[in-house]
């Protein structure tokens, strides 16, 4: 009779190949890889968007200083003043707004003309002095430019955090009340353009009103600094009016009429 052989003790037992067991489970690693690798992939694609976004805005804000703080050639060009010439230029300009005051009152038709480096002159020298404020109101040196058809304000500026040269492009009309009235065509600090809104209200930090009969008017899109002949007397039964203004290279021409009211 044949007895059943025993195992051996040493025998090694039998591998089950897991895939046979669950072939679910052999796909887990690869798929937990493949979501990480996901991950890694967004986390770089993030990090890279923000990181590009950042050289961006640093781009953006040094383009914007590099604008604001340029140097404005024609402001450049007249700020400097040779004192004895001016002091020469400063009397010319308070001689020719005396021969006005005087030729409204004793003539029916007047005409003045000044040229800028006159006005340019009694900047430098009177200004600050005659109307102080300007420059606690961060308005440095203001000249004008006098081009045709135009009249451009500048000075330096240290009304923002930025300090730069401001300019303000007026044009020169006669309004229909027959006054003088410089429209805001643009205002820029350095080569960055300023909202009409935001120079407006840097104007009105400036003592300007105290200068003379003058007002600012703003509607909407359109802005600007009114010489009100209203408030100009020219005698007690005489009234003032504008009837043209030229501005050409270097010079501003005005004509007007004194008139019974």
């Amino acid at each position: 009779m044949t007895t059943p052989s025993e195992p051996a003790e040493n025998a090694t037992p039998a591998v089950t190949d897991p895939a046979v067991i669950d072939p679910a489970n052999s796909e887990a690693p690869a798929e937990g890889v493949r979501v990480a690798g996901g991950f890694r992939r967004l986390a770089l694609i993030v990090l890279a968007s923000m990181g590009l976004m950042v050289f961006v805005a640093i781009g953006v804000v040094f383009g914007l200083y590099k604008s604001a703080t340029a140097a404005v050639p024609a402001y450049e060009a007249v700020v400097e003043v040779d004192p004895a010439v001016a002091e020469t230029q400063r009397r010319e300009f308070e001689s020719q707004l005396s021969t006005l005051v005087s030729d409204t009152r004793a003539l029916p038709e007047w005409k003045s003309r000044v040229t800028a480096d006159q006005i340019n002159a009694w900047l430098a020298l009177r200004l600050e002095r005659d109307f102080p404020g300007f420059q606690k109101a961060g308005l440095l040196a203001p000249r004008v430019m006098l081009e045709e058809g135009k009249v451009i304000l500048a000075a330096r500026s240290r009304m923002s955090r930025i300090e730069g040269i401001l300019s303000v492009t007026l044009l020169p009309l006669v309004t229909e009340s027959d006054e003088l009235a410089l429209e805001i065509e643009s205002a820029k600090i350095g080569r960055l353009s300023l909202p009409l809104d935001a120079i407006m209200a840097q104007i009105r930090q400036t003592p300007l009103a105290e200068i003379g009969p003058i007002r600012l008017s703003q509607t909407g899109e359109t802005a600007a600094v009114v010489v009100d002949l209203d408030r100009i007397k020219a005698g007690h039964d005489k009234a003032l009016r504008l009837t043209g203004v030229d501005v050409r290279p270097g010079e501003l021409l005005l004509r007007g009429e004194t008139k019974a009211p």
